[in-house]
């Protein structure tokens, strides 16, 4: 709908300080403004990574409506996201939907208004790029009751095993075909990053998250390669 706030803003840790939310503001969050209107029942946040990753687990911030120490309205309350269905993908088209036990959906608790996280959600370690959460059942039932407003989540963290930087064809191994693809990155480099998302459109070649491809991403291949053979 009209209005609204960016979906990375509830992953790129605004509002947090170190595990708590200590900022309800829109700015500090996704904030789905009246889908209704443009005919979405169920509004969907996606997450993209740079690459795939070894998921663990996820936690979440539910919007609070308040910042610590202040009153929060009915209004407010209402647009936290409550049931969630969250599913996953290593390409952006093949998707598994994680599994809460035998059921399909989460729900998540209203926020702490500490600003104390309010769910932890296990992955299992499971590969993915693409993480897909999506407010399930409408209002009432995709929120805590707002049929005016929206939806809205304050942030999202994903923690994951430490993977090999330079695994490229994320085989788990380091080797030829990994330097083969850094090396055509680096050959192709006129790629820079721009905010508001830093590094849009990242290459894979780097993978010392600098925004570029060059030799310390090759540096840190041979590094990986030779631990990797040992």
């Amino acid at each position: 709908g009209d209005g609204g706030s960016y979906g990375y803003l509830a992953a790129n840790e605004s509002g947090l300080n170190y595990d708590l939310h200590d900022n309800f503001q829109y700015a500090n969050g996704w904030y789905c403004r009246k889908p209704w209107d443009v005919g979405i029942t169920e509004p969907n946040l996606l997450i993209t990574f740079d690459r795939i990753y070894d998921i663990n687990e996820m936690w979440v911030w539910n919007h609070s409506g308040t910042s610590p120490g202040e009153s929060v309205t009915t209004a407010e309350q209402e647009i936290a996201i409550k049931t969630i269905s969250v599913q996953y993908s290593t390409d952006g088209t093949n998707w598994t939907t994680l599994m809460n036990g035998a059921e399909p959906n989460f729900v998540l608790p209203p926020s702490d208004t500490d600003g104390i996280v309010d769910a932890e959600i296990g992955f299992g370690d499971v590969p993915a790029k693409y993480v897909l959460i999506t407010a399930v059942g409408g209002p009432g039932v995709g929120n805590y009751g707002s049929t005016e407003w929206g939806y809205k989540l304050s942030e999202v963290r994903f923690y994951y095993q430490v993977p090999l930087w330079s695994d490229q064809d994320s085989n788990k191994k380091v080797n030829f075909v990994d330097f083969a693809m850094i090396a055509d990155d680096w050959l192709d480099d006129n790629w820079t990053g721009i905010d508001p998302v830093p590094c849009p459109g990242k290459p894979g070649g780097d993978v010392t998250g600098d925004c570029k491809v060059d030799e310390s991403d090759i540096s840190l291949l041979a590094l990986e390669w030779l631990e990797d053979i040992n």
